[in-house]
């Protein structure tokens, strides 16, 4: 139960774990409410959410994921990257969108990213999905062809030269 300081909208470091454990609840309407309260708490409740977001269950994951992407801060690009190896296509899709919605800060971590993983799926069509709308927004120039690579599914030979070439104009630039 918590106390009546929090139910007027006063926030304590304390509430925060409480919060997060609601996440976890089977009823639908507690999730969800516990996802607005930590959103509105903002940065403070991200490492419970860092923690969550490494949970066994898909759905404690999902609603973590969630979560962080509508706090919407670049300290958890790392955790977004990981999240766009996740099993579940939901999760790697909040995480692209999470991604997305950080703007230019996420172009170097995911190129590389994807120098890292150059064979996984999940991580090409993530950062295809992610530099598609950053390049379509503005934010990310393509000189190298590399979205429309990445869109490639039978021909993967040309990423890493591509990425490369997109690092170091980055880099130079």
């Amino acid at each position: 139960m918590r106390s009546g300081h929090e139910s007027i909208g006063v926030r304590t470091f304390h509430s925060i774990p409480e919060i997060t454990k609601d996440l976890l609840s089977r009823n639908f309407l507690l999730r969800k409410k516990a996802r607005e309260e930590l959103v509105e708490i903002g940065e403070p409740s991200l490492d419970f959410l860092i923690e969550l977001a490494t949970s066994k269950d898909e759905k404690v994951r999902w609603e973590a994921i969630i979560t962080i992407v509508q706090i919407g801060s670049i300290e958890t690009l790392d955790v977004l990257l990981i999240a766009l190896r996740d099993e579940e296509f939901s999760i790697r899709w909040l995480a692209a969108e999470g991604l997305i919605n950080l703007g230019k800060f996420v172009i170097v971590p995911l190129l590389q990213e994807l120098q890292s993983n150059p064979d996984s799926g999940f991580i090409r069509r993530g950062a295809h999905h992610v530099l598609h709308e950053l390049k379509k927004n503005g934010v990310f120039k393509d000189d190298y062809g590399l979205v429309e690579q990445l869109g490639n599914e039978f021909d993967h030979s040309g990423i890493p030269v591509k990425v490369q070439m997109t690092l170091d104009s980055i880099r130079f630039n």
